[in-house]
């Protein structure tokens, strides 16, 4: 019964349909808003509850005052039967409603909330920083993205916390502390008033001061897991250089920068007690003299004297309710302003008039007038024409730096071009739907990286349906199945099943290229993108892969930049860019006979 009641809180919100949408120039409050909107009934059931809670727990020392000072001033117990059945109907209420009042609270608090907001907000962010443009993810390292969006998660399930329990349950204490302590015993008030003005006073001069802190150790903990990211994505470059020393220096010294500013903000979190503890030290002190000499004068009953050391105590015991909700606040919106940039894109690569239609297939190909510049001053690509007609293989070649793959990003719409116009079926790529543009290629590039993954799920990346025998057939035309059928992992995994391993360690750069081959052959999409695609492959291999796609490519345009121009010189066209320029264009003889560039690099293999 129990686990079912479980299930119908956590089942209460389904984060994974959660989405982040940002305007531009929002606040951090507007957006830990918008992350906690999905929960917002659930979040003010639990303060509610919360408050409910903290209402009794005040009631209680009610009672306890009222009953003390009927002891205390009668020779003998006689209450009224009317004083004693409204006790009893209260007692039994608070016996019956207390525990169920409770667990709705906690389960809210737990089951719906803590852990449902830390996921939705780290899918939020994960989907909103995926929203950004390239240039971004080019300029960004992973791991500070990654660190960025975890410690967004955490704000955000700090503030649900805040906003759920630790302020409207503090609120009610303290209120309600204030106003007992002023019906029951108001000798006790004027300290009690002094001593809230002294903690919040002291709260709006930490809390400034925490956050500088707090904002250094979140910028140094995205360096270190920035470094540690970095060092074990090139753990192979290390060790085969014997680099340890200066790596490690490397991250001792993000690590060392991370511990000297969490000392730093230990520092501040000591002093922080110090100063809390002798604020409740004092305040309780005065209570206590204050309430002896009350009794010692009779102005203070000893109902008045339990009920105004024991609120007095209670509000000294959450007197860190002050610092710790400001703090708590502009801590959780602190991190959110440092991190807004990985959550708030502004991509200029979006869908935008787009114009409906399908492409034929496949499709004609169009560069008109093209340029391009990554930074606005120094041209990548310098007015290129190139007209790419349905099911033509065509290379593109040339030295290094002379804008091929910029080419290949501008025709995926990677990049916008500065000028000119791509067109494909005689729609401006701009004009066509990013999901049904990037589904018209399939791409094998020499900076892929395999999935730590299976073999099979490696294959079938960006394919929905499939069957065994598809991803058999599409290994075997890449020449992968043989080394695929002899791969063994630990325990009984083997052949397709074997996990690869990070960015496909497992694999040798020309087993990783032959699966990245398998895997645009299973695609079977209109037009074939091979960016060095065959650069780690041995002779023996390339020839049998150049065969597969000579077969594969019936009714498909094949589009390859090589260096190794011995790949595509029986295509039927081939590309020379020199500096960005187009300077050759021809077959593989007419461009030996009449570029003396192409015949130059053809000299060089």
């Amino acid at each position: 019964m129990l686990g079912s009641l479980f299930k119908k809180f956590e089942d209460v919100v389904e984060f994974g349909a959660h989405e982040l949408h940002l305007s531009s120039n929002v606040s951090p409050l507007y957006i830990l808003l918008m992350f906690l909107h999905p929960f917002r009934r659930i979040i003010i059931a639990s303060a509610t509850t919360g408050m409910i809670l903290a209402g009794f727990e005040l009631a209680k020392l009610w009672a306890v005052s009222y009953l003390v000072d009927a002891v205390a001033y009668s020779k003998g117990v006689h209450l009224p039967a009317g004083t004693l059945l409204t006790f009893g109907i209260i007692i039994a209420s608070y016996a019956l409603l207390d525990p169920v009042i409770w667990l709705v609270h906690y389960m809210l608090r737990m089951q719906s909330l803590t852990s449902q907001t830390r996921a939705s907000a780290q899918w939020q962010s994960h989907k909103a920083a995926t929203r950004h443009d390239l240039a971004y993810f080019n300029t960004t390292h992973a791991g500070q993205i990654a660190g960025r969006i975890g410690q967004i998660a955490g704000s955000v399930q700090a503030g649900a916390e805040l906003l759920a329990g630790r302020f409207p349950v503090g609120f009610i204490r303290f209120v309600g502390s204030v106003i007992l302590v002023s019906y029951l015993a108001p000798l006790f008030l004027l300290p009690v008033i002094i001593w809230i003005v002294l903690n919040g006073m002291f709260a709006i001069w930490l809390v400034p001061h925490f956050n500088v802190q707090t904002q250094k150790v979140a910028e140094t903990a995205s360096m270190v897991n920035g470094s540690i990211t970095e060092y074990f994505s090139n753990i192979r470059a290390i060790k085969t250089s014997f680099a340890y020393a200066i790596e490690n220096a490397y991250v001792l010294t993000a690590i060392r920068k991370q511990n000297f500013n969490n000392l730093e903000i230990n520092r501040l979190t000591t002093f922080t007690g110090l100063a809390i503890r002798i604020l409740n030290t004092g305040l309780v002190a005065v209570v206590l003299a204050l309430g002896i000499h009350g009794l010692n004068a009779q102005t203070v009953s000893v109902g008045e004297f339990v009920a105004g050391v024991t609120l007095a105590s209670g509000m000294a015991t959450d007197a860190g309710w002050f610092v710790a909700i400001w703090e708590g606040l502009t801590q959780t919106l602190g991190v959110i302003k440092d991190a807004q940039g990985v959550i708030d894109p502004h991509p200029k690569i979006v869908d935008k008039n787009v114009v409906p239609g399908r492409f034929q297939t496949p499709p004609l190909i169009e560069f008109s007038d093209v340029s391009f510049s990554y930074d606005d001053r120094m041209p990548v690509l310098n007015r290129v024409n190139l007209e790419i007609r349905p099911g033509e293989k065509i290379g593109i070649v040339g030295p290094s730096g002379a804008g091929k793959s910029t080419m290949i990003d501008l025709l995926l719409r990677l990049y916008d071009v500065s000028s000119g116009a791509i067109k494909i079926d005689g729609t401006n790529v701009k004009s066509v739907s990013l999901a049904r543009l990037r589904n018209t290629f399939g791409v094998v590039s020499q900076g892929d990286a395999l999935f730590h993954r299976s073999i099979t799920e490696n294959i079938s990346f960006g394919v929905e349906s499939f069957t065994a025998e598809e991803i058999v057939n599409a290994a075997d035309m890449a020449d992968a199945a043989q080394f695929i059928n002899d791969l063994k992992s630990g325990g009984c995994t083997s052949g397709y099943d074997v996990v690869v391993g990070e960015r496909g360690a497992k694999l040798s750069g020309g087993q990783q290229q032959r699966i990245l081959l398998a895997r645009a052959f299973l695609q079977k999409r209109p037009i074939l993108i091979l960016d060095e695609a065959t650069s780690a492959l041995d002779s023996n291999s390339e020839s049998l892969v150049q065969q597969a796609i000579a077969a594969y490519s019936t009714g498909t345009t094949v589009i390859a930049v090589a260096h190794r121009l011995a790949t595509i010189k029986d295509f039927d066209r081939i590309v020379v860019l020199n500096g960005g320029t187009v300077v050759g264009m021809g077959n593989h003889q007419d461009l030996i006979t009449n570029n003396s560039l192409y015949k130059r690099l053809w000299e060089k293999q």
